[in-house]
């Protein structure tokens, strides 16, 4: 798990948005263990009794349950609702779906843009890894999505890291957020081929420093994203 990096003035609501948002975007895959409450509390320079309540928010929630034991802790868990449930929240959400899509391509866009143009290698080859982990031939539909959704995060936050800019890395991990937290049981399986190959591109694009291709390629990647979702609501899938 990436270091959390929040303000040291986080009260517990704060710090249980900040979870829940790194949740949600995949950057915290299902089944990790965040650190102890005291670690949480040292380094974010919060008392344990905030940190305690962000937890238990969380746990009631349905983000995190708590084990005991010597191997106990806080653990990220995976949704315990059906396919169907998500299916027709689509439904009912797609307007907002669009806007939030519409919202990510023009953020997306300009960080595609800085990227080519700021990357270092180091940046390119961390994206490749992220591409390389799409769990292509992955049978168990659960391992899957929580795979893909962490690479797929991998990637799009590599992008964000490698344009150099706070607000930009900060309005994409939002956007992420939002659009999985309405996406999450969405079958991953049909598109995983189509998604590393727009990963690719992007990647190349970026590789390249061509910010004009790697915005292209993004437009592509999201407008398949979009018809992939209308496609589920509208009964089309797979398509």
């Amino acid at each position: 798990m990436q270091p959390l990096r929040v303000s040291p003035t986080r009260t517990s609501d704060e710090l249980a948005a900040h979870l829940r948002q790194r949740i949600r975007s995949g950057e915290i895959p299902v089944g990790s263990r965040l650190p102890s409450q005291r670690d949480l509390a040292a380094h974010l320079e919060i008392s344990r009794q905030s940190v305690q309540e962000a937890l238990a928010v969380l746990e009631f929630e349905g983000y995190v349950e708590t084990r005991r034991g010597a191997q106990g802790g806080s653990f990220v868990r995976e949704p315990e609702t059906s396919e169907e449930f998500w299916v027709a929240r689509l439904q009912a959400s797609i307007v907002d779906l669009d806007e939030v899509l519409d919202y990510r391509l023009a953020i997306e866009r300009q960080v595609v843009i800085l990227a080519a143009e700021r990357r270092c290698d180091s940046d390119v080859e961390r994206m490749r890894e992220a591409i390389d982990a799409i769990p292509i031939g992955e049978a168990d539909p659960v391992r899957r999505r929580q795979r893909f959704r962490q690479a797929d995060s991998a990637f799009h936050m590599g992008l964000a890291q490698a344009a150099g800019n706070v607000r930009l890395l900060r309005a994409v991990r939002e956007t992420r957020a939002e659009l999985f937290i309405l996406t999450d049981r969405i079958p991953y399986v049909e598109t995983l081929e189509a998604t590393r190959a727009e990963h690719l591109a992007i990647c190349a694009a970026v590789g390249d420093r061509d910010g004009e291709a790697a915005a292209e390629a993004l437009a592509i990647h999201i407008d398949e994203t979009r018809e992939d979702v209308h496609a589920i609501v509208e009964g089309r899938w797979p398509r």
